[in-house]
């Protein structure tokens, strides 16, 4: 039976009514009578007694469960995608160095590049990894909207986002810590689907600074006989996603050892997550972008923040679309919901979509082009 608190008033209760059933003696039981106050005095202390015992048991959780098990909060985590800088053309190569910096007009998250880029003499453009400055949700960016420049670099016009920037998270909740042991008990039997999901979500890779830089954020297995039924029955694809590109080849072949099983540079054999005789094979998963387009009524009371509830509808509906999982379809009345949501808002038509979307089960929704407007 569940732990349940009783606090004071049904403690008292309980001992009164107890004392009226066993004896006749007492039978002033009002408020300030002698025999009541002796019972809550005890009741006091009781209800006390089981405030502590429910905070030890809180307290308790953490270290008999998920530190036993390994299972700390996860950290938060920035944003990553690709820049892509643009140039005249010249004779010459034109390097980026990495820590070029770039922001949203207007916004206050910075994106560094993460490495050396060259622009090709005779070419205009190049494309190079660049993470934010800031952790959180907060730090993913729509395609298109990192667009200026801090400083100045020799010969570049100017750069863009063409695809999302993704894999921005929050840190990890209680209850997203709860559902992610959930998950990992369903994993223990190893071979079943559950176990390779989850295995594939445990894919990190971390730079020489401990920082994690790339992460397996959704994957979706699939079982390739119910696709096309001329596969083998053991053929089994996992697709991962990091959040914003699909996955890096180097992403791919750590979540592959983690699903295959490995030996770890001690000479300790780290048992993988498929099951013998089936053949299991990563992919990065295919993006797909949703554009939203749509008229917001806004209340009268907030006429004169429109450009904040549209910047607040916009960001509402880029995290919904970013938290879909691989092969999630998106559900149009739920995109109307979500900026239904949002304070200030009286009404909202869409136009694009035209209706729910259906995404393959071997891609993953990213939000493209939201145009709000009032």
């Amino acid at each position: 039976m569940a732990f349940q608190i009783k606090n004071f008033v049904s403690i008292a209760a309980a001992m009164i009514n107890r004392m009226k059933a066993v004896q006749s003696l007492l039978t002033d039981f009002n408020v300030g009578a002698a025999a009541r106050t002796v019972v809550e005095a005890v009741a006091i202390e009781l209800d006390q007694y089981y405030q502590q015992m429910f905070n030890g048991l809180k307290e308790a959780i953490p270290v008999a469960i998920y530190n036993s098990f390994g299972f700390p909060l996860l950290p938060a985590q920035a944003s990553r995608g690709l820049l892509t800088f643009t140039a005249t053309v010249s004779a010459f190569d034109q390097p980026i160095l990495a820590g070029a910096v770039v922001t949203v007009p207007g916004g206050t998250i910075r994106y560094v590049t993460q490495a050396n880029a060259v622009i090709p003499a005779g070419d205009t453009t190049v494309s190079v990894e660049a993470a934010a400055d800031t952790v959180g949700l907060v730090s993913n960016a729509a395609p298109g909207t990192i667009t200026q420049l801090v400083g100045s670099i020799a010969g570049v016009t100017g750069v863009t986002n063409t695809l999302a920037f993704g894999g921005g998270q929050d840190a990890e909740t209680e209850d997203q810590r709860k559902t992610r042991f959930q998950s990992y008990i369903q994993s223990l039997g190893r071979g079943q689907v559950y176990a390779l999901q989850y295995g594939a979500q445990t894919a990190y890779l971390l730079d020489s600074y401990g920082n994690i830089v790339e992460s397996v954020i959704s994957a979706i297995v699939q079982e390739m006989y119910y696709i096309d039924d001329s596969n083998p029955i053991g053929l089994i694809h996992v697709f991962i996603f990091n959040g914003s590109t699909g996955a890096s080849s180097d992403l791919i072949a750590k979540c592959q050892q983690i699903i295959d099983g490995y030996t770890d540079t001690n000479g300790n054999k780290i048992a993988g997550y498929k099951a013998a005789g089936t053949i299991v094979v990563v992919y990065a998963c295919f993006t797909s972008t949703c554009d939203v387009t749509g008229v917001v009524t806004l209340l009268p009371a907030y006429a004169s923040s429109s450009v904040a509830v549209l910047a607040a509808c916009t960001a509402a509906v880029n995290a919904y679309i970013a938290s879909l999982p691989v092969g999630t379809n998106i559900i149009q009345e739920q995109i109307r919901t979500t900026i239904m949501n949002v304070p200030g808002v009286y009404n909202v038509v869409l136009s694009a979509p035209g209706g729910d979307v259906t995404i393959a089960y071997n891609y993953k929704a990213l939000p493209g082009t939201i145009a709000l407007t009032t």
